[in-house]
């Protein structure tokens, strides 16, 4: 009798130690999407005042300016996407019609977001994806990815999507 009780333990626990580790799968992924979800906003609060403060009386926007902007003020720095990140972007982004900026730390400082500046520290980048018709239109990059369910998620509305599938 005592050996079929310590069997039902052990295959108890075995099954225990598995759903724990999907777990911990689980929350480090919603984790990571928290905070691109934390970066998306206060990075619409920061190209809703850039397009104020540049847009002109014939309805457009003055694109130096707008990059000076983000650059001196919020630190942003204008870089390019590679192709592997674009097939993962929304798809209301447009390849040719954004700008995308790294986050600093200056950057995330100037969000609050202090306790990111580690992922940075550790050759992470997060991205910030402007749709340049629509700055509403975002999606955030993390360039170290998660991986979730065997896929490798490197965007925001990815990651979402593949969250919200369960």
């Amino acid at each position: 009798v005592l050996v079929i009780i310590v069997i039902i333990l052990m295959i108890i626990a075995g099954v225990s130690v598995y759903e724990g580790k999907d777990l911990i799968r689980d929350a480090k992924a919603q984790n990571i999407e928290t905070n691109m979800y934390t970066i998306k906003t206060k990075s619409k609060v920061f190209a809703e005042d850039v397009a104020a403060r540049t847009w002109t009386k014939d309805n457009s926007t003055d694109d130096t300016e707008r990059e000076k902007i983000f650059q001196e003020e919020y630190k942003m720095v204008k870089t390019t996407v590679n192709n592997e990140y674009y097939n993962q972007l929304n798809n209301s982004i447009n390849q040719d019609t954004n700008t995308a900026y790294e986050i600093t730390n200056e950057t995330l400082e100037k969000m609050g977001l202090n306790e990111l500046k580690k992922d940075i520290e550790d050759g992470s980048k997060y991205i910030v994806v402007y749709d340049n018709q629509n700055f509403n239109n975002i999606d955030i990059i993390y360039t170290k990815g998660i991986t979730y369910r065997n896929t490798k998620y490197y965007t925001l509305s990815s990651l979402e999507t593949a969250l919200g599938d369960e």
